[in-house]
């Protein structure tokens, strides 16, 4: 090969390559300092409109009753109108022998013991300063009491000369809004029903709760001993619209299906479960054992405009008290079916 043809094949490989380096396609428009600093697949964040379709909303838990209720909670057996000074009666028990109701009337600081057959007061006396109290527990020969923002009083020898008062402070607060008080006797511990906040964390959110105090070591647990899901509560409540009380008509439609707020607490002395009384959407609500939502009933708001109050005679008897709203505090007995 002459040294003229060596020349022009070298001079057309270069020209060649020259060309290639700066082919560019239309409509990409990147420089070549681009080109060297970015792959050739890469996209500006910038440049994308990214749209995210909203994760699907988990389905409501399912809910079977079959739960025999053994009240009939529409039929009172027997109502009674209570003296005005317990127009604000907020808890309620039933004393050591079950002979008397004891009960707690908002910011007095007195115990009332009434005929539970009629509501007469038979004895009131008083165990502490005035504030807001909201629940009340007969524990053998003590009385407790809790405040709204958890402070617990035992009372020894109540009504007697040497009574005497003492104060727990416990670590809730006016946020979680303490309406009821139980006693469990498996347990030997008190069960604390929250009106308002459930706790800390976002995994008590929107929930109530029912902490527990040990009696032992006379401190309040931690952690809740239940949790009651606001959820839950609306696909009863869901459920009780579409069957058996919309055809009574007593239902309110207007309320929230999740209006839920425990205002009293008891445990059936016959089966330990946990009946929880709202006055916050006007219902009782059955627990198991383990806590979970076993039964749900609406309450007639015709025979029960503010239920604080709830507990049960040894044989079953179930006694719910109403605040005054409007007219007079009233107490219901219900025996069993």
């Amino acid at each position: 090969m002459s040294y003229f043809m060596l020349k022009f094949l070298l001079l057309a490989v270069v020209c060649l390559s020259f060309s290639c380096n700066n082919f560019r396609p239309q409509g990409i428009g990147a420089s070549d300092t681009e080109s060297q600093t970015k792959p050739q697949n890469s996209v500006s964040p910038d440049s994308l409109s990214i749209t995210e379709d909203p994760l699907p909303e988990p389905p409501p838990p399912q809910v079977t009753d079959t739960f025999p209720f053994p009240y009939h909670l529409e039929n009172p057996g027997e109502k009674f109108k209570l003296p005005g000074r317990l127009n604000e009666i907020s808890g309620l028990s039933i004393s050591g022998d079950g002979a008397m109701l004891v009960a707690v009337n908002d910011e007095q600081g007195k115990l009332f013991y009434l005929d539970k057959n009629t509501g007469n007061v038979v004895q009131e006396f008083k165990f502490g300063k005035s504030a807001d109290y909201e629940g009340v527990e007969v524990v053998g020969d003590q009385v407790y009491v809790v405040n709204s923002s958890g402070t617990l009083y035992k009372v020894n020898h109540p009504g007697e000369k040497n009574q005497e008062t003492t104060t727990y402070r416990t670590s809730l607060q006016r946020e979680n809004d303490v309406e009821g008080l139980a006693y469990d006797k498996a347990g030997h511990r008190l069960l604390i029903a929250c009106k308002g906040k459930a706790g800390e964390g976002d995994a008590l959110k929107e929930k109530r709760a029912i902490y527990s105090f040990d009696l032992d070591g006379e401190q309040l647990m931690k952690e809740p001993l239940f949790v009651i899901n606001r959820q839950e509560i609306k696909v009863w409540r869901h459920r009780e619209k579409s069957i058996a009380r919309r055809v009574i008509g007593y239902l309110d439609e207007n309320l929230a299906d999740d209006a839920f707020g425990p205002s009293g607490i008891a445990i059936h002395p016959l089966t330990g479960e946990v009946y929880v009384l709202s006055s916050v959407g006007n219902c009782l609500v059955v627990l198991s054992q383990a806590g979970k939502i076993i039964h749900f009933e609406a309450l007639n708001p015709d025979l029960h405009q503010q239920p604080e109050g709830i507990c049960f005679d040894s044989d079953g008897t179930l006694f719910l008290s109403d605040e005054a709203r409007g007219g007079r505090a009233e107490v219901f007995k219900y025996r069993m079916k």
